[in-house]
């Protein structure tokens, strides 16, 4: 079975080339589409054997009862904001969203108001957007979790310092012996072989994440949300938990890349503290602190920008608040080793190569 996935690996490669990752993902995501659009086909498609939809329990006081939603203004706006509370639901960043798309659909489509169907399609389209965040943001925590790039970049660093020695072995004046020639061939043999079952590796792991986010598309509880208007909240709220979330773990993976980085300046510890190397010169500290300021500058955008996404999500639907359990339970799982490999990668590498790769892990 190894071998097959090598096989099918390989011709990926020589097939796509270098944007071999961007035509897996495009790919992946017109499948993940096209799975959504025929499970939902009802709502796009018209029945002459089911009667056209209509407006559903509550869908009076949150659509077609609430005279705020039109026209866009700011008064309407500052409703939404300080008092707008539908059905005892205090849900301001859905309101002022709901507004836009009242006054934006009906110019774009030639259309003189929003109809039930409307607001179906609405929410399909919402669940669209969503089913391609969260393959995005399951495979970002995928290759997170795996730390797929340092393996790799080890890797192959690696395989270059044996290449190098395996040349020298080879010249005519080297005193090397027959034992030792074969030794560094054989590591190399093992290496590549690493390298390839890291690829299959990591074409699993998106196997993976292509079913789990194929069954949230498809699951029969979504059809309640896309068929029943009122829940259009829902759809945002879940948009920007999933964006809060995508840029919680980029902040975690850019932190994680920082203390790596900096031990090899200024000595960082696993809980962040610089302790500094002896020796360390002016100019090499100097080079750490502007370095130092870029990187915090980045990993701070992507952590306030988690912030935002997480208020707005809040701010969408109150269900969204429990988020940050979910960024607790991806630091004890994924993060828990942030100076080193998380051990779950090892079991894709042998024996020969582990103690290889321990040097400079930490």
């Amino acid at each position: 079975g190894l071998s097959i996935l090598s096989r099918i690996a390989v011709n990926i490669d020589a097939v796509m080339g270098s944007n071999k990752e961007a035509a897996v993902t495009a790919v992946t995501l017109v499948l993940l589409v096209a799975i959504t659009l025929v499970t939902y086909r009802p709502v796009y498609l018209a029945d002459p054997n089911q009667p056209e939809w209509d407006y559903l329990w509550d869908d009076g006081g949150n659509f077609y009862q609430n005279k705020h939603l039109s026209p866009l203004s700011i008064d309407n706006i500052v409703w939404a904001l300080k008092d707008g509370t539908i059905h005892s639901v205090y849900e301001p960043v859905s309101l002022v969203i709901k507004m836009i798309l009242y006054a934006a659909i009906p110019r774009l489509f030639g259309i003189t108001s929003i109809d039930a169907k409307m607001l179906r399609l609405i929410n399909l389209s919402a669940h669209l957007v969503n089913v391609c965040i969260v393959f995005l943001v399951g495979k970002s925590l995928l290759v997170a979790a795996n730390d797929y790039e340092f393996y790799e970049a080890r890797i192959k660093g690696l395989i270059v310092l044996k290449e190098e020695r395996l040349r020298a072995l080879s010249r005519p004046s080297s005193s090397s012996t027959e034992t030792e020639h074969s030794d560094v061939s054989a590591w190399l043999t093992d290496a590549k072989k690493a390298l390839e079952r890291l690829e299959i590796h990591q074409y699993i792991g998106v196997l993976g994440c292509w079913l789990g986010t194929a069954l949230f598309a498809a699951h029969p509880l979504q059809a309640q949300l896309i068929g029943w208007a009122s829940c259009m909240s829902y759809f945002f709220a879940c948009t920007f938990a999933l964006l809060s979330y995508w840029h919680y773990i980029r902040h975690r993976v850019q932190m994680r890349q920082w203390r790596r980085s900096k031990r090899e300046v200024v000595g960082v510890d696993c809980k962040g503290i610089q302790r500094p190397k002896k020796g360390t010169g002016k100019k090499a500290k100097r080079a750490f602190s502007a370095g130092s300021e870029a990187e915090t500058f980045v990993m701070t955008r992507n952590k306030f920008a988690s912030l935002v996404f997480y208020v707005l999500a809040t701010f969408s639907k109150a269900p969204a608040i429990v988020l940050p359990g979910l960024f607790v339970i991806t630091d004890v799982f994924v993060f828990s080793a942030p100076c080193g490999v998380h051990p779950r990668g090892r079991d894709i590498l042998n024996d020969s190569l582990e103690t290889q790769l321990k040097i400079g892990i930490g």
